[in-house]
């Protein structure tokens, strides 16, 4: 998803990207399965600041350490 949605192939999104790419994915996600919810920017606006705040723009290996990173701890 990360590549698809870096639009300048820079290997990097700014976070604004990756909050419209985690937007699109859980509006995707919820049209296919037909589930009636909207998706709060406010949330995912959160998460993204939390996560990646000290950075303007996240490359794709730091990204994809954060996803390892988060898989296991659940």
């Amino acid at each position: 998803m990360f590549e698809l949605f870096d639009f300048n192939e820079m290997n990097y999104l700014e976070l604004i990207n990756i909050e419209f790419m985690i937007n699109s994915c859980l509006n995707s996600t919820f049209k296919i399965y037909k589930i009636k919810y909207e998706v709060d920017d406010g949330e995912i606006n959160q998460l993204v600041n939390t996560h990646f705040s000290l950075e303007e723009e996240v490359a794709i290996d730091h990204f994809l350490q954060y996803c390892k990173r988060s898989y296991e701890c659940e």
